[in-house]
């Protein structure tokens, strides 16, 4: 026989699941040489991409968000074999996360909103971080950070 008439829309369902992906990240890096005394904070000069919930000023990178983060540094100094660079949340040394390299990694606990993020030098010395264009044809990144939420 013929096809029935339409029937009434049913229930809205519940909400789902929120979707998993990246929700804040930002990548800042810098070609300048800074001299730094210990326990001072390295500067990037350039954000190249950044979400809303993330912002930078002056060695200070904003973190809008609580949550977990993943972290990647790196740094090129003239003492590569003897720095460390570490990062700071709050003004509070994270555990963990000093490295005696130029490249660093973490996973950490931004527990309160609007928290300030450091890269410090933890070298007991002075450290120089170096331009970077004595192979190229362009000066190179001496300084990177890729933060994103997970």
């Amino acid at each position: 026989g013929p096809i029935g008439q339409t029937g009434l829309q049913g229930p809205i369902g519940p909400q789902g699941e929120p979707g998993s992906g990246i929700s804040e990240w930002c990548y800042f890096y810098g070609s300048e040489q800074q001299i730094l005394s210990p326990n001072e904070t390295v500067k990037f000069s350039t954000a190249l991409i950044k979400s809303s919930g993330m912002d930078y000023t002056d060695g200070n990178i904003l973190i809008a968000n609580q949550g977990l983060y993943r972290i990647q540094f790196y740094t090129h100094s003239l003492q590569s074999d003897v720095g460390q660079y570490g990062l700071k949340l709050n003004d509070t040394i994270l555990t963990g996360t000093s490295y005696n390299s130029p490249n660093g990694f973490a996973i950490i606990d931004v527990p309160t909103n609007n928290s300030i993020l450091n890269l410090v030098n933890l070298s007991s010395i002075q450290m120089i971080i170096t331009i970077t264009n004595s192979v190229g044809t362009t000066i190179g990144v001496n300084v990177s950070i890729l933060i994103t939420k997970i």
